[in-house]
């Protein structure tokens, strides 16, 4: 079964992609993205958002819902302070992919970025601009 896309031209599974339409926006996720961070909400469902920021459009997010199976991997150092300060600015995704494994089962999405992996399961994405809140 495919995803739902609000906001966004949907994606055609299966999909290795950096490139994203929004809003009739060209955003690339990678070159012209930082990736900001990434908030877990659980009421009314299971939402996965993760935070963008583009060089010319401004901050962005995308929100996941209905999100199952979330598997996260962060590989690099935190920024709270006990660990001091950033060596350089938040890098972009290395790769968003998408596809569809189980005929009744939500879509896979894969994104991974040189700091965080991101693994799971969703019924619907959708581009929130601005702070995405």
């Amino acid at each position: 079964m495919r995803a739902r896309f609000i906001g966004l031209d949907p994606w055609i599974p299966p999909l290795d992609t950096v490139e994203i339409r929004a809003a009739g926006r060209h955003l690339d996720l990678h070159n012209d993205t930082a990736l900001l961070g990434v908030r877990l909400g659980g009421y009314p469902v299971v939402a996965l958002t993760i935070d963008f920021r583009h060089d010319r459009h401004g901050a962005f997010a995308l929100a996941f819902r209905d999100v199952e199976e979330l598997h996260l991997e962060q590989s690099g150092l935190s920024s709270d302070g006990w660990s001091g300060t950033p060596e350089g600015e938040p890098e972009g995704v290395d790769i968003v992919q998408y596809y569809e494994y189980g005929r009744e089962l939500p879509p896979v999405f894969e994104i991974q970025s040189v700091d965080l992996r991101l693994k799971f399961r969703a019924w619907e994405v959708e581009y929130l601009p601005g702070n995405g809140r």
